[in-house]
């Protein structure tokens, strides 16, 4: 499978705004996380990867 490097945006409570963390999508997929260690910025990382999932994105067998 073709790599495929996903952008997503995660909030801050910082003056900087918002962070992009990094979802390379392959073999084996890889998380590049910028994020603050917050609730919020959790949610928004659990909420963008469905969002990139529903695209049809990483296929992958996950673990049970």
């Amino acid at each position: 499978m073709d790599s495929r490097i996903h952008t997503l945006e995660i909030p801050t409570p910082f003056p900087v705004g918002p962070v992009n963390v990094y979802l390379i999508e392959g073999r084996e997929p890889a998380l590049i996380d910028t994020g603050p260690n917050t609730s919020e910025a959790w949610e928004s990382l659990q909420q963008a990867i469905v969002r990139v999932e529903r695209r049809g994105g990483l296929l992958y067998e996950r673990a049970s």
